[in-house]
């Protein structure tokens, strides 16, 4: 997925060049986890077919296994 991709790329390249205190990784995870709240409550405010439901998820049991790694 690209945000796995993006967040290994700040693990490997950008979190050497901060501070250890600046939490840098934490930050990007929060960002990425915000944004994606902000969509799936926009996706889910609106109606959805059963079949989009199942999907969305899907997706999210797939985000929580991928953060989990």
């Amino acid at each position: 997925s690209f945000w796995l991709g993006d967040l290994m790329l700040v693990r490997e390249k950008l979190l050497p060049c901060f501070p250890p205190s600046m939490a840098i990784l934490d930050f990007f995870v929060l960002t990425y986890h915000r944004n994606f709240h902000h969509v799936l409550q926009q996706a889910m405010s609106k109606k959805m077919s059963p079949a989009a439901i199942l999907y969305v998820l899907g997706w999210i049991r797939q985000y929580q296994e991928d953060l989990s790694t």
